[in-house]
């Protein structure tokens, strides 16, 4: 790492429990967790009697991970030591989860400050590797917790691996983003991106488009922003937070919503609308759902994505914007029109479209329609 992507000068331990992670049950691993935890607060107490102050300690621990560094915290906390800080990136769901014979799981009371990243929340045990629900003072859900950019749908092989104990790189895609993006904020100094993030009252909310803030400064008083990744507790915002990244790396970007209102006097397509952002030799690609309809507005649309970083801000005059939708058999020979297009960053910027109705131009399977977005122009 250059000096220009150091975050800090620190002391660096990795751990290294190989031989009790690999089982050769996952039964046997996540129990493991329990000894390996405690075999480290033994080490940390003996660094502490060095000299070592608790508050400087932060522990980061991925998937089964996580859980050693909260059993290693709250054993401390039950000495009168508390940590400083642990890192859950996307903490094991399996044997994790909420019931009777289920282990303890990383939670908020392990350390001064416990920051979460969920990338393969699992709502069922089949769905993914990783707790959703909330567990430190501050939890992050890129992209909603579940389901990551660039990682291919595994449901039935998620469901494989649990009972056969396999997995493969497309199993764990999103198990292994929260490490991933963890890994960039510690380098991505020198670029200047951020994971912005934002509150939302639900997953479902933030993947339709409705908690996306005008703006998002890290620096606000209110705690209404936050930052995912290394920089987390510089960040004033708490409980669950959300953000938006990029499908490869670097996968922090410009995070955007784009809002389409299409004439409330046309039919109303059943189908999402496919929204593609051209700046320079950057396309970004949105797919935008249908909210209940305004009667002043007509049929809204939103959706989220994210550019890349830089593309999108004041300097930026013009985006071409091209609108697809699919056609089911009873729209063939209705006319579709869009009144109003926007995309808008976290900056308080946005591009919009609100001239003279634009009609998609259809054929039997499709329609299409292309506009011009202009800076804050209405």
């Amino acid at each position: 790492m250059s000096d220009d992507e150091k975050q800090e000068d620190s002391n660096v331990i990795l751990l290294d429990w190989a031989k009790g992670a690999q089982g050769p049950s996952y039964r046997l691993s996540a129990a493991n967790t329990q000894l390996v935890g405690k075999q480290l607060e033994l080490i940390l107490l003996d660094m502490i009697s060095l000299g070592t102050s608790p508050s400087q300690i932060h522990i980061i621990g991925f998937s089964l991970g996580a859980h050693i560094a909260g059993y290693a915290g709250r054993s401390l906390s039950q000495r009168g030591i508390k940590l400083g800080r642990i890192t859950g990136l996307d903490p094991a769901s399996p044997l994790f989860r909420e019931s009777f014979t289920s282990l303890p799981a990383l939670s908020k009371e392990d350390a001064a400050f416990v920051d979460v990243i969920h990338t393969d929340g699992s709502i069922l045990l089949t769905e993914g590797f990783g707790l959703l629900r909330a567990l430190g003072h501050v939890d992050f859900f890129p992209n909603g917790g579940q389901d990551q950019p660039g990682c291919e749908y595994v449901f039935a092989s998620v469901l494989v691996s649990h009972l056969e104990g396999t997995v493969n790189s497309s199993t764990i895609c999103n198990h292994a983003r929260g490490f991933q993006l963890f890994m960039e904020s510690v380098t991505s100094k020198q670029d200047g991106c951020q994971f912005r993030s934002f509150p939302c009252i639900s997953r479902e909310h933030f993947r339709s488009g409705a908690c996306f803030p005008s703006k998002c400064e890290i620096n606000s008083t209110d705690g209404s922003c936050g930052i995912m990744g290394y920089n987390a507790d510089l960040g004033l915002a708490r409980g669950p937070l959300y953000m938006v990244t990029r499908e490869e790396r670097p996968f922090c970007g410009d995070q955007l919503q784009s809002i389409v209102v299409l004439s409330k006097n046309g039919l109303k397509p059943r189908s999402n609308i496919l929204l593609s952002a051209k700046v320079e030799d950057d396309t970004t690609s949105f797919e935008l759902r249908n909210e209940p309809r305004d009667p002043f507005q007509g049929y809204v649309y939103r959706g989220l994505s994210a550019s890349m970083y830089g593309l999108y801000n004041s300097q930026l005059s013009n985006v071409t914007v091209t609108l697809v939708l699919r056609y089911a058999p009873r729209m063939i020979g209705e006319i579709i029109v869009a009144e109003y297009v926007r995309i808008a960053n976290l900056d308080g910027d946005f591009w919009s479209y609100c001239g003279k109705p634009v009609i998609f131009e259809t054929n039997d399977e499709f329609g299409v329609t292309t506009v011009n977005l202009t800076y804050k122009s209405c």
